[in-house]
């Protein structure tokens, strides 16, 4: 594999803030072709891991807006003064409308009663998020937290 090219993304997660990252594509160096004729590339993994396909935002903080939203029961402005507060992230509360009903749509589509808080979620996130196309996974670093119907800790 060689260097395609590199993009520049910026990213928002819980870890690191806000941050911009240049992600490294990776091309076969005999120029080996899928059967549709596109390029065989690989793309970078870290931020593969980190952001939700398509966006700029991380998993955990999708998790974050959907636990804060649905288990704590906090309106969008407040969820918004959180995360600027305690980590430094500014985003518009239509962005965190947004994050919360993927995080719901996560949670029916993965047929879980919780939202996991793990590393180990990652996988489970991605599966999800391309099984519905509409809905995208989470993930943050801490013990799994039951959710009842009603939003309730169980």
């Amino acid at each position: 594999m060689k260097v395609q090219k590199t993009v520049l993304h910026q990213g928002k997660t819980l870890t690191h803030g806000d941050f911009d990252a240049r992600a490294t594509v990776h091309v076969c160096a005999a120029r080996c072709r899928h059967a549709n004729g596109a390029l065989v590339t690989r793309p970078a993994q870290a931020l593969q891991t980190s952001l939700l396909p398509g966006r700029s935002v991380g998993y955990d903080v999708m998790v974050f807006v959907g636990i804060e939203r649905y288990l704590h029961h906090r309106q969008r402005e407040e969820i918004q003064d959180l995360l600027l507060g305690e980590h430094g992230i500014s985003l518009s509360t239509g962005t965190i409308s947004d994050l919360a009903r993927v995080a719901a749509v996560c949670r029916s589509t993965c047929g879980v009663t919780f939202l996991l808080r793990s590393e180990g979620q990652a996988t489970l996130a991605l599966a999800a998020y391309l099984a519905s196309r509409r809905a995208t996974a989470s993930r943050v670093s801490a013990r799994p937290v039951r959710v009842g119907n009603s939003g309730s800790v169980a």
